[in-house]
């Protein structure tokens, strides 16, 4: 009558061990620890049960579950209407649990709590649940995986008054600000970078010197081509960083000064400006002209040179190219700028497409500006902002 079952703890276990395989169960009463091991004997004592499934004996519906190695006694009734209408409802939720809108999925493992991680949404939690359980609570796997979860892509980053802002504590409690974004890709690429970095924002980010003076700027994409917006600028450094800091924790403006396109793939270190693309720098020079002029002549043939004469932007370039390919690149003429330059009462006018540019008092000066603004493609707002 009651073999494979035995009182522990106030509570009967049908426990019974085939083909090297345990099955323990704990009943609360003697009745329906038979139950059970009754609809055990009928299927060779083993079933997988992965989904909450019903057994019948005598005139009971047992709903049984088996998603580890325990069998659970969900529900014992007499109606199997109602056993069908709580296997179409039911949630598993265990090594789930709830605290303050987000779910933690905690696994006991040799007696020891373990955390694998916290999520948004039960939903969430459910289904990566049940891929740790797959893979047996591994945790190597779950350190992976979970890098995937809602909760890591947006670890860090929080929506305030429509911008994606990127905030942490840093390792004295303060809270810390590091940037204010348009887009939540935006500031999830700023984030894994400084997560890469340690945290550390460069003291000269979104900063650059241009003509003189110190700009704050922004990077951004449109299409294929990446932009730079340009917002204020100034002489000293110091006030510069502590304008950008407000940027980087408000926000930066809307509207910028102006935006150009000119100098992508190009970046300053110390007083050379540098062509570098995918991590390959091509080459550098002082004079910012000339390294836009060589950029140009690369995107115009591929980002390789032959040996050769080139023309960019009215200038004269000779390329060669050794056996190793390494390009030395020699300026050899200065486009005429005349064709920008009227002379009026004394004074030398600078226009283009209709538009000016400023009247100076020397040749000099106007070709000056004639050089600068063929490169930025007569950007009236650059010009506003760089000469006025």
């Amino acid at each position: 009558m009651t073999k494979y079952i035995h009182k522990q703890n106030g509570k009967y276990v049908f426990e019974k061990k085939t083909n090297g395989k345990r099955v323990i169960i704990s009943c609360p009463n003697l009745e329906t620890a038979i139950d059970i091991r009754d609809i055990y004997s009928k299927h060779d004592w083993y079933m997988s049960i992965p989904e909450p499934a019903i057994f019948k004996t005598r005139e009971i519906f047992y709903v049984l579950y088996r998603p580890e190695k325990r069998t659970k006694i969900l529900l014992k009734t007499e109606d199997f209407a109602k056993a069908k209408s709580f296997i179409d409802t039911y949630i598993d939720t265990s090594n789930i649990k709830e605290d303050k809108n987000k779910f933690s999925i905690i696994k006991s493992i040799k007696n020891k709590n373990t955390s694998f991680g916290n999520y948004n949404s039960l939903e969430e939690a459910i289904k990566f649940r049940d891929l740790y359980r797959s893979h047996n609570w591994d945790y190597e796997y779950f350190k992976e995986v979970y890098k995937t979860s809602e909760q890591q892509q947006r670890k860090y980053i929080y929506n305030i008054r429509n911008r994606y802002v990127i905030r942490r504590k840093d390792p004295n409690g303060v809270q810390r600000t590091y940037g204010s974004f348009a887009s939540f890709e935006e500031a999830k690429k700023q984030r894994d970078q400084l997560i890469k970095n340690g945290w550390k924002l460069e003291s000269n980010s979104y900063i650059t010197s241009l003509f003189g003076r110190y700009w704050i700027y922004y990077p951004h994409r449109n299409g294929e081509r990446i932009y730079r917006n340009f917002y204020d600028c100034g002489y000293d450094l110091d006030e510069i960083k502590q304008i950008r800091d407000k940027y980087i924790e408000n926000g930066f403006p809307e509207k910028p000064l102006f935006s150009t396109d000119c100098l992508r793939y190009i970046s300053k270190i110390a007083i050379y400006w540098y062509i570098e693309k995918k991590n390959k720098r091509f080459w550098g020079n002082k004079d910012l002209l000339k390294v836009i002029d060589v950029r140009d002549l690369l995107e115009n043939n591929g980002w390789a040179f032959r040996s050769g004469e080139y023309i960019i932007n009215g200038n004269v370039y000779e390329v060669t190219v050794d056996v190793d390919g390494k390009s030395e690149i020699e300026f050899k003429k200065e486009s005429d700028y005349n064709q920008f330059i009227k002379q009026k009462k004394g004074k030398f006018l600078v226009e283009s497409d209709g538009l000016q540019f400023g009247d100076y008092s020397s040749l000099k000066d106007a070709i000056e500006v004639c050089r600068v603004m063929c490169r930025f493609k007569w950007n009236i707002d650059f010009f506003n902002a760089i000469f006025l």
